[in-house]
C-alpha cells in the first residue's frame, strides 16, 4: 500500500476499533459494574490506543516528517487568537438562541477524569486525528481543501455516531439530524479555522473551549 493511498483506509480501520473499543466496554461495565471514573479513565486510555498512538506512529514511519510539522502545531498565539474571537462568537450565538426554549447558566464542572476525558483528551484526540492527520494527508495526496473538509467532517461526525448508537441516544430520524448538524458545522468550521492559520492550535483551542461550554451549560 503507498503512502497517498493507505489515508483512504484509516478511516475504516479506526472505525472499527472504536467499535470493538465500545463492545469491550459494554461487556466489562456489564461484569464488573464499574463507576463512572473507571469508565472515563477505560475511554482516556483508548484514545491512546486507538487514536493517538496509531496516528503518531504512521507520521513518524510512513510519512517519515516530525510530528510538529506535520500537524502544525505551531503559530500557538495566532491560532489561539482565532480560537477565542470564532469560538466566542459562536457559542454566545448558541446561548442566545438557546435562551428562547430554557433558561441557562453557567457552573463550573468539577475536575475528574470524566471532565478531563471529555473537555481535554476528546479535543486533543479528534484534532490531531482529524484535522492534524486525516485532513493534511488528504491535502498532500492533492485533494482540494474544501472537498477533503468536507470527507473529514463526514468521517468525523460518522465516528460520534457510533459512540451515541452505543449510548443508546440516537432517537427518531429528525433527532439524529438534529444531533448530526451542529457536529457537522464545527467539524467544517474547525477544518477552516486551521486552514485560515496554519495551526492546528487553532481548532484545538475552540474545541477545547467548545467542550468546556457543553459541560459548563446547565439548563434552570
Amino acid at each position: 500500500m503507498s503512502r497517498r493511498s493507505y489515508i483512504y483506509w484509516y478511516p475504516l480501520l479506526l472505525a472499527l476499533a472504536w467499535i470493538a473499543a465500545w463492545l469491550v466496554n459494554l461487556d466489562l461495565r456489564s461484569a464488573w459494574h464499574w463507576a463512572v471514573t473507571t469508565d472515563a479513565i477505560y475511554w482516556i486510555a483508548m484514545k491512546f490506543l486507538i487514536w493517538l498512538i496509531p496516528v503518531c506512529t504512521l507520521i513518524l514511519v510512513v510519512e517519515r516528517k516530525n510530528l510538529v510539522d506535520f500537524l502544525e502545531l505551531r503559530r500557538f498565539w495566532k491560532g489561539t487568537a482565532w480560537a477565542l474571537l470564532a469560538g466566542l462568537v459562536v457559542l454566545a450565538a448558541d446561548f442566545l438562541i438557546g435562551a428562547h426554549s430554557s433558561v441557562k447558566h453557567f457552573a463550573l464542572p468539577e475536575p475528574n477524569a470524566v471532565f478531563l476525558n471529555g473537555v481535554v483528551m476528546a479535543p486533543i484526540t479528534e484534532e490531531i486525528t482529524f484535522r492534524g492527520f486525516f485532513l493534511e494527508r488528504l491535502q498532500l495526496n492533492g485533494m482540494s481543501f474544501w472537498i477533503g473538509n468536507l470527507l473529514t467532517s463526514v468521517v468525523f461526525v460518522a465516528m460520534h455516531i457510533i459512540g451515541w448508537s452505543f449510548q443508546g441516544r440516537i432517537g427518531s430520524p429528525v433527532h439524529l439530524v438534529q444531533m448530526v448538524a451542529p457536529v457537522l458545522f464545527l467539524s467544517l468550521l474547525f477544518g477552516w479555522l486551521k486552514q485560515k492559520t496554519g495551526s492546528l492550535n487553532a481548532p484545538l483551542v475552540f474545541h477545547i473551549l467548545n467542550n468546556f461550554y457543553g459541560f459548563a451549560l446547565k439548563s434552570a
